[in-house]
């Protein structure tokens, strides 16, 4: 669907899982987002893995199924910026 794969600048500034959760929300992130995370990305993975629902996954560990099975990928830039660049030496 149309809407469902977003990238976001900024989540890697995001301290607390309150403050995650309510950006996630401004997103309409629904009940089952996947958050696809830059190598760098470890206070972005700690204020979202406690957000029910939510599954996070390294760029370059992103696969079909993931995807499919969750109601919104939400890449991080840089993340997104990863998974560009390794695809783009294939």
């Amino acid at each position: 669907n149309e809407g469902n794969v977003i990238i976001v600048e900024g989540l890697e500034k995001l301290k607390k899982t309150k403050d995650m959760a309510i950006t996630l929300g401004k997103l309409d992130a629904g009940a089952k987002p996947l958050l696809v995370v830059s190598k760098d990305a470890g206070l972005a993975v700690r204020s979202a893995r406690n957000i029910a629902g939510m599954e996070i996954l390294p760029a370059l560990s992103l696969n079909t199924f993931t995807v499919l099975n969750n109601t919104k990928v939400i890449f991080m830039k840089e993340a997104f910026q990863e998974f560009e660049n390794f695809f783009a030496k294939l």
